[in-house]
């Protein structure tokens, strides 16, 4: 290194800090984008679990295999992607019509306080479809009934899966627990992922244990 006041001298240590700078700015983006990309495994993974539960729950008061289908697909519709069926705007009215009128006096930060503050609540048509669709999803008798009225694209592309342990017929009493679990092979998206992971997908899965109490009044013919 050139000593001080040779000519030189600023623009090296110049050089310098610009590396050790980007350095550091590389070492904190790799470890928010892979914070983010665990916290966001962590929540479908939590939603595998509820999604277990809520299919357990179904066949164990005995629902038949697509009854505990859908209400699984039901229960992990937060990871399902996007919407495929019925096809919508996903653009919010409510926030639209304030961020229009705030245009007037150049304040767009005006709506966005007054969500945080809880004086405008977001009205998702999202939302709202899937309240109104859900019920009769679940009352569809068949596959090609159940896609045209609702769908998504985790399960247009069978991208989640669940089994559940077989009990043998007329075996009611010390039958094991009804244990069912939910998987899914999660896509990571982060940039920098792959300093993490080796693929682009990882096995992520959610398991419930229940009684059959179904097996006390009705005789299962596994369909």
């Amino acid at each position: 290194m050139l000593p001080h006041g040779v000519p030189g001298t600023g623009n090296h240590r110049s050089g310098q800090a610009m590396i050790e700078s980007l350095i550091a700015i590389g070492l904190i983006c790799l470890i928010f984008f892979g914070a983010m990309q665990i916290s966001q495994m962590f929540a479908a993974r939590e939603i595998l679990f509820y999604a277990a539960a809520r299919g357990t729950r179904a066949k164990t008061v005995g629902f038949n295999h697509w009854m505990v289908r859908k209400a699984i697909h039901v229960a992990a519709i937060p990871i399902s992607g996007a919407m495929v069926t019925p096809q919508l705007d996903p653009q919010d009215p409510a926030i639209l019509a304030a961020i229009e009128a705030s245009r007037g006096d150049g304040n767009l930060i005006d709506p966005w306080l007054d969500i945080m503050a809880g004086r405008l609540v977001p009205s998702s048509a999202r939302y709202q479809l899937e309240r109104a669709l859900i019920p009769e999803f679940m009352w569809a008798e068949n596959a090609n009934r159940a896609r045209a009225v609702l769908h998504y694209d985790a399960w247009e592309n069978n991208l989640i899966h669940y089994r559940s342990s077989g009990v043998p017929l007329g075996e009611i009493e010390n039958s094991p627990p009804l244990r069912i679990t939910a998987w899914m092979d999660y896509a990571t998206w982060m940039p920098m992922r792959n300093t993490y992971y080796r693929d682009d997908t990882v096995r992520i899965e959610g398991v419930n244990t229940l009684e059959n109490h179904y097996l006390v009044y009705i005789d299962d013919a596994h369909w």
